[in-house]
Order: C-alpha cells, then structure tokens, then sequence
C-alpha cells in the first residue's frame, strides 16, 4: 500500500494546471483504494465526495480498476448519519444512482467540470462502487489503544507496533476537538 500526498498533481496529467483536492489521505492499493477525511469542526458535501471521486478515476485510469474503493470520515461523533446525510449519501454509504448530476454546479471547479465532460462513465462506475464510511475519533482512539493492550509479543516488531499505537492513541487525546470534554 502507498500512500499519496501532493504528488498526485505530477502523477496524473489531467489534473495538471488545476486544484481538484488537498486530501488528508488517499491510498492506493493492487486491489483497493480509500480515501481519508479528517474532520474536527467542518461540514462536509457532495462536492468533496467528488475529488476524492476524481483521485480514483485518475489513480484506476494510470494503473486500472480495483476491486473496493472508500472514503473515510473521522470525526467527532459516534453516530455518522450527518456526515454521511452530508456528503450526499445513504445510510449504508452509498451514493445514489443520480449523485454526479445532484451535486450543485457551485460545488464543481473548472478542472472537476472538465474531468466529468472527460470521463464521465468512468466517474459513473466509481461513484456506484464507492463505499463512504465514518469512524469517530473516540472509535479511532480506542481500537489504537486496544491494539497497543493487546500486543504481547516482546521481540523488537511487537514493542515497535505497541508503542505506535500508544502514540497514535495518545496523539488523539491530546488533539483538540477529536474527543469529547
């Protein structure tokens, strides 16, 4: 698995000489793609349902399709069903038949406007494969915490894979806004 920042304006030369996401994760996997979306306070919409949709299309256009493909949202509460409402899908995280063309033209940049002129079956397919799912940061930080209790290993792998648990775990508690008071 590879994890791509900015550098997917060089990867893919049809985004180039335009802004389509600054995401907080996007990775790429032989079978996979998921994208990540770390929120604190913000809203989310359809229209950024959309980049990540055009990180995937041109991530399967350069080295084909895959089998799942995910946007993740981490965010302060438990219950998902805003964020998910939000972004434009259902309960279940998928996205309606209609959602390309239900996303407000306010929402759409010229470079996304271009890519879906572009690659519209291909931004069709991905959007009827895309599962958006939700995790709360409290989740997060107690499935970091139960992994780093439950290594018992004491070889140099295991110590190093408990203390990045308790790292991340503690990197949670300690980041305003990503747990309750």
């Amino acid at each position: 698995m590879e994890r791509l920042g900015r550098e997917v304006a060089a990867r893919y030369p049809e985004m180039a000489g335009g802004n389509v996401t600054q995401q907080d994760a996007f990775f790429v996997a032989d079978d996979a793609l998921v994208g990540v979306e770390l929120k604190l306070g913000s809203k989310t919409w359809p229209g950024q349902v959309l980049k990540y949709l055009a990180l995937m299309v041109c991530e399967e256009r350069l080295t084909g399709t895959r089998s799942h493909i995910g946007l993740l949202y981490v965010t302060p509460h438990r219950d998902g069903s805003a964020v998910l409402a939000q972004a434009g899908c259902s309960s279940d995280g998928n996205l309606p038949e209609d959602f390309l063309a239900s996303i407000p033209q306010s929402q759409k940049n010229a470079l996304l406007e271009r890519l879906l002129a572009e690659h519209g079956d291909l931004f069709e397919d991905a959007s009827n494969r895309l599962q958006v799912c939700h995790i709360s940061w409290s989740e997060l930080h107690e499935a970091a915490q139960a992994l780093a209790d439950a290594e018992t290993g004491k070889d140099a792998g295991s110590e190093t894979h408990k203390r990045l648990m308790q790292g991340f775990a503690a990197a949670i508690d300690s980041h305003s806004g990503c747990l309750p008071a």
